[in-house]
């Protein structure tokens, strides 16, 4: 999920920027959920053309075991 406060319809395609590693990317709104009674929306994305986009492992390499 990402939080923003610019009203956008699922649908929509938006561009998501990550400058801490200079890279942005296109993504596609897929859910949108209105945060309380501020103007902040959450946003479900599927990215478009971009693999591992945040640059994250999943599962995590020290997940630990529940059993």
């Amino acid at each position: 999920m990402l939080v923003c406060e610019t009203q956008v319809k699922p649908g929509s395609q938006v561009y998501v920027l990550y400058p801490e590693h200079s890279k942005s990317t296109r993504a596609r709104v897929v859910y949108r959920e209105l945060t309380g009674s501020s103007k902040q929306i959450s946003l479900a994305l599927e990215f478009l053309g971009q693999d591992n986009f945040w640059q994250i492992q999943f599962p995590p390499a020290h997940r630990i075991s529940m059993s």
